[in-house]
């Protein structure tokens, strides 16, 4: 990896014909190892299952088990934040309560800009955050859904989504 590194950094290295050739069989090389490696750890996987099976005894007791292991909280999270940043971001796109979901997307970002504090060392910037974070309050605080986006369309039609919208008067027009 370290002569890789360094014949990458070379100068002439990506214009040299030969200093590419070598590059790429060293990339070769090192793919080759970590298949191998790779391998290796599929194979240990694969005994350490067939002897967690093993124990278990008869195929009724494996499925007891299986449905037994259900998806862990953490996975759980992570569905939930995925489809809801998907559904915020859709719904962003085609206008549909748009002030509900820019505060849902800026307290999403709060909780990444709070997660790398500047003052630790090693944090991650987060300006993209801060400057996407200051959008999403400027959408939820003027009645942008009102002029474009489906929400134009449903605070006319239903009192409810009117509401919802928070924007009363001012769609209402």
């Amino acid at each position: 990896m370290e002569r890789l590194a360094a014949g990458q950094r070379r100068p002439g290295a990506n214009e040299i014909p030969f200093e590419r050739e070598r590059i790429t069989r060293k990339r070769a090389e090192l793919a080759g190892q970590a298949a191998g490696w790779m391998a290796e750890a599929e194979a240990i996987g694969r005994k350490l299952v067939a002897d967690w099976d093993r124990d278990l005894g008869s195929a009724e007791a494996r499925r007891a088990a299986a449905t037994a292991a259900g998806p862990s909280s953490l996975w759980q999270a992570d569905r939930f934040v995925s489809w809801s940043l998907v559904t915020i971001g859709a719904c962003l796109l085609v206008g549909l309560f748009v002030k509900f979901n820019a505060m849902g997307g800026a307290i999403f970002l709060a909780s990444v800009i709070a997660s790398q504090p500047f003052w630790v060392a090693g944090a991650q910037a987060t300006y993209d955050q801060w400057v996407e974070m200051a959008a999403l309050l400027a959408l939820a605080a003027l009645p942008v859904g009102c002029w474009s986006g489906l929400d134009h369309f449903l605070v006319r039609w239903c009192p409810t989504c009117r509401r919802l919208s928070g924007a009363a008067e001012t769609c209402a027009r």
